[in-house]
């Protein structure tokens, strides 16, 4: 089950904590996707909790872009994989996700993973709450 469920880049509001719980399966799965990006862009967890939403971090903002490609949400080019979400979208999160995923995803711009900053910062706007990244 790819975040596909929820790359609710759950990172509360980046580090409160989210009104959706997120079960178990789904936290293995993110986990998996922040450990491997970790490595891949050298961040910490020390560095995410020091985020705060908005921020234009290079960093965090390829953060972001890995764990949405990891996931499979998008591609390497950082375009969102509509269907994909759609049918594969975890249960729990289904409700906080699908309303605004084409209107973000529309809006998304940029490069060098701006795209996947702009999509998160969209969703966070419409999902405060809910739409955040996870540590």
């Amino acid at each position: 089950m790819p975040l596909k469920n929820l790359i609710i880049l759950i990172v509360c509001p980046l580090f409160v904590f989210a009104k959706v719980d997120i079960p178990p399966d789904l936290q293995a799965e993110i986990d998996g996707y922040y450990d491997i990006c970790y490595k891949q862009i050298g961040l910490t967890k020390d560095d995410l909790k020091a985020y705060k939403i908005g921020d234009r971090d290079p960093k965090i903002m390829c953060f972001m872009k890995c764990v949405f490609v990891e996931a499979k949400w998008m591609d390497e080019n950082e375009n969102l994989q509509y269907d994909y979400i759609k049918n594969t979208i975890h249960h729990s999160i289904r409700h906080i996700t699908l309303p605004e995923l084409e209107n973000c995803g529309k809006k998304a711009e940029g490069d060098k993973c701006e795209k996947s900053f702009s999509f998160f910062n969209c969703m966070n706007k419409a999902e405060p709450e809910d739409w955040v990244l996870i540590q």
